[in-house]
């Protein structure tokens, strides 16, 4: 498996100000933009091959990868005239990613094993591999329940309350797709992974399985999320 590609076209509303003039990958971190640290992951885990989605300030997006640095990662760009979601997105780029395949939120910093997550989903064999982590609170993120096989056997997109909330496993944002799903995602339409297509998938009866991993994981979706990341790396560069 050497085919990734990194969600990148989302606004940041929840970042505002800081995205009026900058995609929400390219926001620095530790002087460097988020999406280089998603990059070096996929570069120490053996991915070479490269899709970016870009519609929010797309031209940023363009002139950030024509002056990037070559490096070992043949990368692309996606761009987007309309939104299309995160499987919408995904499935614009059908002619290439034409594999078992790799899809990573852009907004994402986390030391996850992908090898380890690449080899459970062939182990599983299924079509879609979700890796889940587990939080206090999940009204966020979209939660996950799985039978003791890992199946995934229910999957609610950020309930509105906890009361009737069971499991504090969330979608992290990061999966392994097989190209068969690419079937049931229809073509330039909004379409979304945890709204719209694990709903589809679960109803099918598709076979979907979660992956928990005790890495580090924040998502970066709120100022007081990049906040405090900074401040980790601040923290990080003080200790003896």
């Amino acid at each position: 498996m050497k085919k990734a590609m990194i969600l990148a076209a989302g606004r940041g509303s929840r970042l505002k100000p800081l995205t009026s003039t900058t995609p929400k990958p390219l926001l620095d971190l530790n002087g460097r933009p988020i999406i280089e640290y998603t990059l070096d992951l996929l570069k120490r885990h053996g991915f070479s091959q490269v899709v970016v989605n870009a519609h929010y300030l797309s031209g940023v997006v363009l002139e950030y990868f024509r002056e990037r640095p070559k490096d070992s990662l043949e990368i692309q760009i996606s761009l987007e005239q309309n939104l299309l979601g995160s499987a919408g997105g995904v499935k614009k780029m059908e002619h290439f990613l034409d594999e078992p395949f790799l899809v990573m939120c852009g907004d994402l910093i986390t030391g996850i094993d992908l090898s380890a997550l690449r080899d459970y989903h062939y182990e599983k064999n299924g079509v879609l591999t979700v890796a889940v982590t587990e939080v206090d609170d999940p009204r966020r993120y979209g939660v996950v329940w799985a039978d003791e096989s890992g199946q995934i056997t229910r999957f609610v997109e950020k309930p509105h309350s906890v009361e009737n909330i069971s499991s504090r496993e969330i979608n992290m944002g990061i999966y392994i797709v097989d190209p068969s799903v690419m079937a049931v995602i229809p073509k330039w339409v909004y379409f979304d992974f945890g709204r719209d297509l694990f709903p589809l998938l679960l109803e099918m009866g598709a076979p979907m399985f979660s992956f928990k991993l005790d890495s580090y994981w924040r998502d970066l979706g709120t100022l007081d999320d990049l906040a405090r990341e900074r401040e980790r790396f601040e923290s990080l560069k003080s200790s003896p």
